[in-house]
């Protein structure tokens, strides 16, 4: 079997980066059972804007979903592929069959979006392999 993660944007689904980053913190604290920074966490949400003050442009979807890239699903595919390899496949996994796949559609998505062209594909696809290779 095989599963294809595609990550897809729409300028609505985003929080800033100062909301991101706080979710991301508090993630943290809440696996830590830390109750004092949760709730510091939490007070910190009530006063940080939830919303842009403008339209993100396709870069910016691109570079949003990046950050999740980089701070959650790289760590959590990993995660996954070594459960995978040392629970089920009892460290035999020689991997030569790749069971998950990311897609990456902002920055391309050509059905219509006037706001993307070649230019923002390039520049998404340079910060694309520029966060991989980092």
């Amino acid at each position: 079997f095989r599963v294809r993660v595609v990550l897809t944007a729409h300028p609505t689904q985003f929080y800033p980066g100062s909301v991101l980053g706080i979710n991301h913190d508090m993630s943290e604290a809440i696996a830590k059972n830390d109750f004092h920074t949760i709730n510091e966490y939490i007070q910190q949400l009530g006063i940080t804007p939830f919303f842009n003050k403008k339209q993100p442009t396709p870069y910016d979807e691109a570079l949003n979903l990046m950050w999740y890239l980089e701070n959650i699903l790289y760590h959590s595919i990993g995660n996954i592929y070594n459960f995978i390899e040392r629970d089920i496949f009892d460290h035999a996994y020689d991997g030569d069959n790749p069971f998950i796949e990311l897609g990456f559609w902002p920055g391309g998505d050509r059905d219509g979006n006037p706001f993307v062209n070649a230019a923002t594909t390039l520049k998404v696809a340079e910060a694309l392999r520029s966060s991989i290779t980092v």
